[in-house]
């Protein structure tokens, strides 16, 4: 039997990386790839096609994916959607920049709320030069009793889904979205709504159709772009481009069609455009499209408030800083200083929140401490009005 000390020993494990090139490797950490053959629980994405992003209008409107356009009433985003655009793509015509749209005919379905397909819809699609062959909307469906049952927005994707199938279309516009969402859906929060856009994104993509959402600015003007959508910020998350439409602060004659966002590509340009006079009579809606500038859709949503900036809010803060100047005040009394100085109430009450008026409750001198009433005072640091 041979000794143990005569026994053949594996060389030990060095634990020191070594190099090769480039690679570093670490002894013991080599593995070899998984065959995807035997796979269980996991997916390779050797099983997924590469494949390019095709475009209704390249940079802006991406084909089996989600866009959307805000903006405020009476600038045109749905003239821009419900006909321009959509008459783009029923002729296979060049998109509003010069770029080559979709270079072949292609059918539109239009789910619209707010206008009147006969009266509205129609007139302004026929002056944009629309092949009204391949323009659709929904069907309408009814109830026992005759009321119109409404497209809604999880529940009846499966209806939307069959009629962009049967046409084969390159284009939905849904305007504008919030009156199509169900009643369980609230707009304004995220995990609803993306219960609600989480179908319809999959609805996008397994038909190749690009999904045009409309929406309405919400009220606060000091907000960056990407937040002044009405509603959850998840109606922006869901959407791969988001536009916006406001007028030039330059030329109000003007106004212009920015990107927010663009999760598919660099942000494109922002391109001018005005609402003008067109059809029989000068009666309908069209659009005309400008040259493309260098402003930002912050650029353009970046406007005072006047909410905040009006001459009576000023007037207002510095009646309050000479009135509470020589100390606290009952508020009846500030009230009647206000009248006689032909101030509104409201404002005054406006402005003593933008100035932080401390607000605080006095007590009369007796045994029960009753409250004799509220009492305005400046908050400590501000200066009146007279002061330096």
């Amino acid at each position: 039997m041979p000794s143990p000390s005569n026994k053949r020993r594996k060389p030990a494990r060095s634990t020191r990386a070594q190099s090769s090139g480039n690679v570093v490797r670490w002894p013991g950490l080599e593995r070899d790839k998984p065959d995807r053959r035997t796979l269980k629980h996991a997916v390779s994405l050797t099983s997924y096609e590469s494949k390019q992003v095709r475009w209704v209008w390249e940079g802006r409107i991406p084909l089996g994916k989600i866009t959307i356009i805000d903006g405020d009433p009476n600038m045109g985003k749905s003239v821009i959607a419900n006909a321009d655009l959509a008459s783009r793509v029923t002729t296979g015509s060049a998109m509003p920049d010069g770029g080559d749209g979709l270079g072949e005919p292609r059918s539109v379905v239009l789910v619209v709320a707010e206008d009147d397909i006969g009266d509205t819809v129609r007139p302004r699609l026929e002056a944009a030069g629309a092949d009204l062959d391949y323009m659709f909307t929904m069907p309408v469906q009814r109830n026992d009793a005759g009321q119109v049952i409404p497209l809604t927005i999880p529940d009846d994707l499966e209806r939307l889904r069959e009629v962009i199938e049967e046409v084969d279309a390159a284009l939905v516009v849904i305007d504008p979205i919030t009156a199509f969402l169900s009643e369980s859906i609230n707009s304004h929060n995220d995990a609803s709504v993306r219960r609600a856009l989480s179908p319809l994104k999959e609805v996008a993509e397994e038909t190749g159709a690009a999904v045009l959402l409309v929406r309405h600015l919400n009220k606060s003007g000091d907000a960056k772009a990407i937040y002044r959508g009405g509603g959850s910020i998840a109606f922006s998350g869901a959407a791969r481009s988001a536009l916006v439409v406001e007028r030039l602060p330059s030329d109000p004659e003007w106004s212009a069609l920015a990107q927010v966002k663009g999760n598919l590509s660099r942000k494109s340009l922002t391109i001018k455009y005005r609402v003008v006079s067109a059809g029989p009579e000068g009666k309908v809606a069209a659009i005309e499209w400008g040259e493309t500038c260098e402003l930002s859709a912050d650029d353009l949503l970046s406007k005072p408030d006047a909410r905040k900036n009006a001459p009576a809010r000023t007037e207002a803060k510095a009646f309050l800083m000479d009135v509470l100047a020589d100390g606290p005040l009952l508020v009846a009394v500030v009230q009647k200083h206000a009248t006689a100085a032909g101030i509104s109430w409201t404002t005054v009450k406006r402005a003593s929140t933008e100035l932080g008026v401390v607000k605080e409750t006095s007590r009369k001198a007796t045994g029960k401490r009753q409250i004799e009433g509220w009492v305005w005072s400046l908050p400590k640091g501000l200066k009146s009005a007279t002061e330096n």
